[in-house]
Parts: C-alpha cells; sequence; structure tokens
C-alpha cells in the first residue's frame, strides 16, 4: 500500500489523492507508533532507493516452502493496468 500509493502521486500515474490519504489516515489517533514508523522507512526507503520508479504492484503472493519465502508480483505502469 506504502509502495503503491508514492507511485501513484507521480506525475505518469497522476493520483496524489492515494498519498493524501494515507497520510490523513495515519493522522488518526488510534494508529499505532509502530505502524507510523513502518510507514516512514518504508516511504524513506522507497526514496532513497526507487525514487523515480513509477511500477505498481498489481497482484501478488507470498508463499513459503521448505527452505524460504517467496514474494511474487507483477509490475504495473499506466499503459498496462487496465
Amino acid at each position: 500500500m506504502v509502495w503503491n500509493a508514492h507511485v501513484m502521486a507521480l506525475p505518469r500515474w497522476g493520483q496524489s489523492h492515494h498519498l493524501a490519504d494515507l497520510h490523513k489516515r495515519l493522522q488518526d489517533p488510534q494508529v499505532s507508533a509502530p505502524m507510523i514508523d513502518a510507514f516512514s522507512e518504508l516511504s524513506r526507503r522507497r526514496a532513497e532507493r526507487f525514487a523515480t520508479d513509477s511500477r505498481g504492484v498489481g497482484e501478488w503472493s507470498v508463499t513459503r516452502d521448505a527452505h524460504q519465502w517467496r514474494l511474487r508480483c507483477d509490475a504495473r505502469t499506466p499503459d498496462s493496468a487496465a
């Protein structure tokens, strides 16, 4: 959710309301400090490492076999999102 909110705010997508809505939700007094910290850290890492990456995350899954966890997701651009 954090990744996609930042992606949607990029000019290529032009939907900054997603990020604004997430910021607004985080101001709710019932949101825990660890959740706010996680949002801040994920946002910082995205800005530091992937600031210009405009791919959004589409379908995703997490599985585990006997030896490791696997994350599978597809990347979408505004042209492929429809």
